[in-house]
């Protein structure tokens, strides 16, 4: 995207995910092979990599509720929960 099209601050997030999906090229085997069916497919390595940043999210989203043991993260907590906790 331009930077004029984007924020201060997003253009501070848009950088940090430029560099994290890179890191993610060489040691994520499925970024990895995203990135190199598309740079097959004839796209430019820039290209290819802004069109990995989703698929980073993609698999950062699917590793959290594995990491956190199954727990719905978006679940409103109930009564039974609070009085679990006490």
């Amino acid at each position: 995207m331009p930077a004029e099209l984007l924020g201060r601050s997003h253009l501070r997030v848009y950088h940090l995910l430029y560099d994290y999906t890179v890191t993610a090229i060489q040691y994520n085997p499925a970024i990895h092979a995203f990135y190199i069916g598309l740079c097959w497919w004839g796209k430019p390595g820039n290209v290819a990599l802004v069109a990995a940043m989703p698929q980073l999210f993609l698999s950062l989203n699917a590793a959290i509720p594995i990491s956190l043991g199954n727990r719905i993260l978006c679940q409103q907590p109930t009564r039974l929960d609070f009085q679990r906790s006490c």
